[in-house]
């Protein structure tokens, strides 16, 4: 039976179906169903060096002008020290894209594990689902983290293979 009811001069009523407690949502704990779940989050990435000339790499490949940000600067690999502060760049970017990556899949998983579980499934199936789903955002994290390392390898090999060989000391008899 469904009545609208007023309290002690409130001039709100309560919704119908309530049962008293005003939880619409008797069997999903306040949550509302599975069907109006939508979560929201986002990236940002912060960058607070001028790149000279305004041109750059944008995420879409685009070329963007003086109003746009550049996430990269321009690649110009006149000397080792432009390609050591390029790939130092590259690897600060996905080290901080890959920390939010990481940390928007946990915030992901814990808002996932809140959805109420399907009739008839067993009791882990919310956990795994969630576990599921936000695994694949980890994975994302995790390979943005593995650009930085190979950002960061290249500055080694760069070094290992190009730079100028020491002279070869001449080598004394051994003696006895």
């Amino acid at each position: 039976m469904a009545s609208t009811s007023h309290t002690g001069g409130s001039t709100g009523a309560r919704t119908a179906n309530t049962g008293g407690s005003g939880n619409t949502y008797k069997s999903g704990g306040g949550f509302a169903p599975a069907a109006a779940f939508a979560p929201s989050f986002g990236i940002s990435v912060n960058i607070n060096k001028g790149m000279p000339g305004g041109q750059g790499f944008s995420p879409t490949g685009a070329q963007q002008g003086n109003g746009g940000q550049m996430l990269l600067p321009a690649p110009e690999f006149n000397n080792t020290d432009d390609v050591r502060a390029y790939c130092n760049h590259v690897r600060a970017l996905m080290i901080q894209i890959g920390l939010e990556l990481g940390m928007a899949s946990k915030l992901l998983e814990a808002r996932l594990r809140q959805v109420g579980r399907r009739p008839g499934a067993f009791p882990g199936d919310g956990l795994i689902r969630a576990r599921s789903v936000a695994g694949h955002l980890r994975k994302s994290g995790n390979a943005a983290v593995d650009v930085a390392k190979q950002a960061t390898a290249t500055v080694g090999a760069l070094e290992r293979e190009y730079r100028t060989p020491k002279p070869v000391q001449s080598a004394t008899p051994f003696r006895i």
